[in-house]
C-alpha cells in the first residue's frame, strides 16, 4: 500500500489531492479543500476508483 498528498495550483492553494494505491494495485483519489475550519470528510470528495484498466 502507498499514499500520496499532493497540493494543486499555485500557492497559496487550498486544494489537495490524495491517492491510494491499493495492496491489490487499485488506484483510489479524492480532492480536498483546505480552508478555514474544516472536518473531514466534508471537505473532500468522495474516493473514486481511478485504477488502470488494464491492471
Amino acid at each position: 500500500m502507498a499514499a500520496t498528498i499532493v497540493d494543486q495550483g499555485e500557492p497559496p492553494s487550498n486544494d489537495v489531492h490524495i491517492s491510494i494505491l491499493t495492496a491489490q494495485g487499485n488506484i483510489y483519489q479524492t480532492a480536498c479543500v483546505i480552508t478555514g475550519t474544516y472536518t473531514w470528510p466534508s471537505n473532500c470528495s468522495a474516493f473514486t476508483n481511478n485504477t488502470p484498466l488494464n491492471n
